[in-house]
């Protein structure tokens, strides 16, 4: 959508096309850590631009490692169970009693998000749970992979 500069002029000697147009530019969170930059804008995915070289850069969307996660579903009413075993690489299904995936947004927004399974009878400071990775998605079932 958006180019940033404008021209290859000396104040702008390097251009590459970002997901942001023009009029979201000024709602960017933006920071820098050596060749990276991480920008956010509330709107769309978080993105981050790395360069390489002076004439190598790459933009892409930021792929989260751990969290942030949504909030743990507290609703006793609600169950959610897997199909598949939880190895590194192993697909599972996991499916819920009611549509309670369907306010995480649309399947573009879904697919690579990070999932936190709690198995019954621990707790998270126990390292009772496993971190999972969405590969497909719907209102009441996902499918992810272990990380």
């Amino acid at each position: 959508m958006g180019i940033l500069g404008t021209t290859a002029t000396p104040e702008f000697p390097y251009q590459i096309s970002t997901v942001y147009p023009a009029e979201e530019l000024s709602e960017l969170s933006i920071i820098g850590s050596a060749d990276l930059v991480y920008i956010c804008s509330g709107i769309r995915p978080p993105q981050i631009l790395s360069r390489y070289a002076n004439n190598n850069w790459t933009f892409s969307q930021y792929i989260f490692d751990y969290g942030p996660f949504n909030t743990i579903n507290t609703d006793d009413s609600l169950t959610v169970y897997l199909t598949g075993t939880l190895e590194a690489g192993e697909s599972v299904v996991v499916t819920s009693s009611e549509p309670m995936f369907a306010d995480l947004g649309s399947v573009s927004e879904v697919v690579g998000r990070l999932f936190l399974v709690r198995v019954p009878g621990t707790n998270l400071t126990d390292g009772g749970y496993a971190l999972v990775r969405i590969t497909q998605y719907n209102t009441t079932t996902m499918s992810m992979e272990k990380c």
